[in-house]
């Protein structure tokens, strides 16, 4: 997926960009092989949902269902304690020279 040939277009005119051209897919399944892994490719998502079902049955990994935990943003209260620093600090030095 993704590995598609493609056609660019830049400032030299059309290019055609070939991701796949440095893979060596023969090597990459000796490596597998002399491993005792297995080589996956997927060349679209239907590929990729059949690699995914594949690795399941092979290391199953028990999981709890996925707990989605709502955000809150906090960076607020950091801001507003430096904002008003500084905007005592600058009143104070303000006040400060015109006494001096």
């Amino acid at each position: 997926i993704g590995a598609d040939e493609v056609l660019r277009r830049t400032l030299f005119g059309v290019r055609r960009i070939n991701p796949s051209a440095d893979l060596d897919e023969d090597t990459l399944r000796q490596i597998a092989d002399s491993t005792g892994g297995q080589y996956f490719r997927a060349r679209n998502p239907e590929d990729l949902i059949r690699i995914y079902a594949q690795l399941d049955r092979l290391e199953p990994i028990a999981q709890d269902a996925e707990t989605i935990r709502p955000t809150r943003a906090l960076f607020h209260w950091p801001l507003a304690v430096t904002l008003t620093s500084s905007f005592l600090l600058a009143v104070l030095r303000t006040t400060g020279r015109a006494h001096a």
